[in-house]
C-alpha cells in the first residue's frame, strides 16, 4: 500500500515498499527455469482467450 497521504507525499517510504515488494516477488521466479517461465506465461494469454479487433476484421 501507498504511504498515508500518497507516495508523491512520502517518496522514500514508497520507494522502500516497491524495493521490498520486487525483492519479495523476484525471489520465488528466480530458482525457476526459464522453460518453466516461457510454460506459465504461455499458459497465462491462452486463458486469456482470443482477442478480435473490429478494425482489423475484414468486411
Amino acid at each position: 500500500p501507498e504511504p498515508i497521504g500518497g507516495a508523491h507525499r512520502d517518496p522514500e517510504t514508497a520507494a522502500k515498499r516497491i524495493a521490498k515488494s520486487f525483492t519479495t516477488h523476484l525471489s520465488h521466479l528466480v530458482d525457476l527455469s526459464t522453460e518453466t517461465l516461457l510454460c506459465r506465461r504461455d499458459e497465462k494469454y491462452r486463458k486469456m482467450g482470443v482477442v478480435l479487433n473490429p478494425a482489423v476484421q475484414k468486411v
